[in-house]
């Protein structure tokens, strides 16, 4: 089993780095992007920390999927305010609430509602973006001016008649980042997480570390922006699986989900809180690696990583995580230095070895356009390899685009999770 998961989990072999075209805005108010629930209504169905996002509950208008939605406690009174917190600060441009119902009861769907921002968490000020009635069983979308946030409230005044129910399937705040261009965060030290306490090691963008829920460790860890992804194992159930966390802008918060396996479909959240804080550092411009600027390595100064070259040699594939590119382009960020050079130090230790670079993309943008941008990132870590010394012979680069998803394209998550270079032993 962990070897089908190495097979299919090599998603974020490189965290988040195969970004196609020029993505503007994202969804801030998702689960996916880091999003919690602060304040929730009244509601059919609640969950814990731990558990799945359930039908009915608050959570599910947040979960971007339209086949669950929100659905008010039997003859709970109005209003019903949900207050979501996002993950870091958002230039937010426009709102997107699908209030569609099920389908036999129409007039549950909300009726009068606002939303309001606040750019403040910690001491937050709100003022009202809208105010509008929506129509039932109909997505809207609003175009607003430019507005700072990292909370934001829907508050639901009425429905469409119905006198014990109301129901809403999802709510999405688009925008950007308001810091653009971030320093490597630092998530080494010891957090009080969902599952017990964590420790974790980092060196620059590649991490590990242990839990002690189950006796359980962090293994493979990579790190691109304020977004962390690693495979987690469980000794004392011998189970593991996929978790992506974010980072929140004041340093102390890590948030996230994670999956048996790669079930991406099922998943619980996973929090981690720590006493001192390292805050999200701004950065105007983030130092690239070009095939003029690699400089060689000092193979010799480097330990070989013993878990990574079991997992090359004896596994024929390799998860690495950390490697970063600049936003679509082919120029991989000076941060991935410390994972290449692992790489570079199995090569050489493991002369005999040839391996296959293979890029992936998600579904936006072209397919011509993913499978060259997905050729390009391959060739710049062949590249890289090159200049440090191994035989061109030895590595092949393959770029292939958008044609083998390993999660569903229809929401950030799996968008995420299909961003990816996988490494396999042999050519």
């Amino acid at each position: 089993m962990r070897s089908v998961f190495i097979k299919l989990f090599i998603l974020l072999i490189f965290g988040n780095i195969l970004t196609t075209h020029s993505q503007n805005y994202q969804n801030a108010s998702c689960i996916f992007s880091g999003s919690t629930m602060r304040k929730l209504p009244a509601s059919y169905n609640t969950l814990t920390d731990r558990s799945l996002v359930a039908n009915f509950s608050a959570e599910a208008i947040i979960d971007g999927n339209s086949n669950t939605m929100w659905c008010s406690a039997s003859k709970s009174k109005f209003p019903y305010v949900f207050e979501i917190e996002f993950i870091e600060t958002y230039m937010l441009n426009s709102l997107e609430i699908d209030n569609h119902t099920e389908k036999d009861y129409p007039t549950t769907a909300a009726k009068l509602i606002s939303v309001e921002v606040s750019p403040s968490k910690a001491n937050p000020v709100f003022k009202e973006i809208l105010r509008t009635e929506l129509e039932s069983n109909k997505v809207h979308t609003f175009d607003i001016p430019e507005t700072e946030a990292r909370l934001i409230r829907l508050i639901v005044y009425s429905n469409h008649g119905h006198k014990q129910y109301t129901e809403l399937t999802e709510f999405s705040a688009l925008g950007r980042t308001k810091v653009r261009d971030i320093k490597t965060i630092n998530v080494s030290g010891v957090w009080t997480s969902t599952w017990g306490i964590a420790t974790i090691n980092q060196k620059q963008t590649s991490l590990d570390g242990k839990y002690t829920f189950n006796n359980g460790v962090i293994k493979y860890g990579g790190i691109s922006r304020n977004k962390i992804t690693y495979y987690w194992y469980e000794y004392d159930i011998k189970r593991g699986g996929g978790t992506i966390l974010y980072m929140n802008e004041e340093g102390n918060e890590l948030v996230g989900i994670w999956c048996y396996e790669t079930n991406w479909n099922q998943y619980g959240f996973w929090r981690f809180k720590r006493n001192k804080t390292a805050p999200i550092e701004p950065v105007p411009v983030e130092e690239k690696i070009t095939v003029d600027t690699i400089k060689p390595v000092v193979v010799e100064e480097i330990p070989v990583n013993k878990e990574m070259e079991k997992e090359l040699i004896q596994n024929k594939k390799l998860i690495l995580y950390g490697i970063n590119f600049a936003h679509n382009s082919s120029d991989i960020l000076s941060e991935s230095e410390v994972v290449l050079a692992q790489l570079i130090s199995i090569l050489k230790k493991n002369p005999s070895v040839k391996i296959r670079i293979e890029g992936h993309t998600d579904s936006d943008g072209s397919d011509q356009y993913n499978l060259t941008l997905s050729q390009k990132r391959a060739d710049a870590v062949k590249a890289y390899l090159i200049r440090a010394g191994i035989e061109s012979e030895r590595i092949l680069a393959l770029g292939k685009g958008e044609q083998f998803p390993i999660a569903d394209n229809s929401n950030e998550i799996g968008k995420s999770l299909n961003r990816r270079v996988e490494i396999h032993e042999g050519n």
